[in-house]
């Protein structure tokens, strides 16, 4: 869909179980609160954007440690904590 969301932790994914019908048992995860997503195909206001965006603990190590450009690596990034903090609780 060519758009970064840029914010995602554990408190920004919804998991439900289907119970009824003929998909039941199916495990459904969406994606919530998208107010900080940014799309890849607009153009930027400005040449530099200094904006820090996301959920500390689940931040990407680039941008920790103060890269400009939050890229959709940046976000896998952020699921693979997501993972690593459900699977170690």
């Amino acid at each position: 869909a060519h758009v970064l969301h840029r914010d995602i932790s554990i408190g920004n994914i919804m998991i439900k179980v289907v119970e009824e019908g003929e998909e039941s048992g199916k495990v459904i995860g969406v994606l919530i609160d998208w107010d900080l997503c940014k799309h890849l195909t607009a153009k930027p206001l400005s040449s530099r954007h200094h904006e820090r965006t996301g959920t500390w603990a689940f931040m990407s190590v680039g941008l920790v440690e103060g890269s400009d450009q939050h890229t959709r690596r940046d976000d896998a990034e952020s699921f693979y904590h997501v993972l690593n903090y459900i699977a170690s609780r």
